[in-house]
């Protein structure tokens, strides 16, 4: 991860692989920053930061079942 000059970080936060703050932002308590996400507004408590291409993909047991 990279944390860029005058970040301030809360509590219990969690960065992943590869994500990038930028100068002057604060991050909240509670956050988690997804891989390779980028963040360049403050954060609120307990959000989650995904980058841009991700998009949530919910897998039923029958959706499953056709990979298996």
């Amino acid at each position: 991860s990279v944390i860029c000059g005058f970040v301030k970080i809360g509590n219990c936060s969690f960065f992943g692989a590869n994500s990038t703050v930028k100068d002057k932002i604060e991050i909240a308590d509670f956050n988690l920053i997804g891989s390779c996400a980028y963040v360049n507004n403050n954060t609120s408590e307990n959000q989650t930061i995904l980058p841009v291409q991700c998009s949530p993909v919910n897998y039923t047991a029958d959706t499953m079942a056709i990979y298996l």
